[in-house]
Parts: structure tokens; sequence; C-alpha cells
């Protein structure tokens, strides 16, 4: 039976409320005492949390981490936010994940450049953690929604061929007696 738009909404918000366990965020932060602060906010949230000093170690343990979700800052050492995400996003891996710039850069021109190589979102330091929880259940909230969505169009997919297949076969057996 296919979902409905609602029934997908409301499953989305359910996955807000009780899925946290399982889901996956890595945490990309130079300063130590931020990073620790967001890793233990984040694992009182209910999350499987890792952390990174640099963009370079983040972009590692993304590989073998596979997360859920990205918050990193921009400005590190060895290798920059900006890096970072062209990184994940050349991984086929990586690709989908929903990645979220933190950091004190706040001119127009560094959150368009963040935006455009494809971040989801761009929060300002400081922020609250309302704010980051807020920002995080909306990124993963939209990729259960997407992934809803693609399973439903693959289902309709799968049952119009499965509709069609049995029509072509009589209708290719009709026109080979008629030769």
């Amino acid at each position: 039976m296919l979902q409905t738009t609602n029934e997908i909404l409301t499953a989305t918000s359910a996955y807000s409320e009780n899925k946290r366990m399982g889901v996956r965020i890595l945490i990309i932060e130079d300063v130590h005492a931020l990073r620790n602060d967001l890793v233990e906010l984040l694992r009182l949230e209910g999350f499987e949390v890792q952390g990174a000093e640099n963009g370079r170690i983040g972009l590692d343990i993304a590989y073998e981490f596979k997360p859920d979700l990205v918050v990193c800052d921009i400005v590190m050492p060895e290798l920059d936010g900006y890096g970072v995400l062209e990184g994940m996003r050349a991984e086929p891996d990586l690709r989908a994940v929903p990645f979220i710039f933190m950091t004190a850069r706040t001119d127009r021109s560094d959150i368009r450049r963040g935006m455009g190589l494809g971040a989801d979102d761009y929060l300002t330091k400081p922020v609250e953690n309302d704010e980051l929880l807020a920002a995080i259940r909306a990124r993963l909230d939209k990729r259960v929604t997407i992934e809803e969505m693609t399973e439903i169009k693959l289902t309709q997919l799968r049952d119009s061929i499965t509709t069609a297949l049995p029509h072509a076969a009589h209708a290719a057996q009709y026109h080979y007696r008629l030769q």
C-alpha cells in the first residue's frame, strides 16, 4: 500500500523523536572545548557522535564512520571546512550526507560559497544548543522524507513494470502469430 505525503511527514516526526539512537553525527571542530561540548550535547540527545580536531582527520573519520550528518567548522588547520565538504561530495558513499557549517564567518560571500558547494545549512557562532539541535533535526527529517519518497517512487515503478510486462509479452505473442 502506498503511503501518502501526510503519512510520510508523520513518520518523519516520529523519526525525530524516537530514532536518534544509531544516528551517526560527525563533529569537525578545531577548538577542543567546543568540540567536546558538542559531542557531549549530542550524545545526551541520543546520537552516536564522533569528533575530529581538523578537516583532514574529519574527512578520514567520515570515510570510516559513515555519518548520517556532519557539523563542520570552516577555519581549521590542515584542511578547511570547504575542503571537507568538497571531499565528501566527491565520494559516492558520502555525497548525500547532510552537511551543516557552524562557523564564526558571517560574510555573505562565505555563506554563498558554503551553500554553493552543497552545504545544507550554515550556522554562525555562537550557536545556541536549541538552534543547533533544530538544524540537525530539520536535516535528518528532510533526509528521511527524501528516502521515503524515493522508496514510494521505486515501488510505483516496480508495480508499473510488473503490470506492463505480461501485457507486452501477450502483445508480442499475438504479433508473432499474425506474421
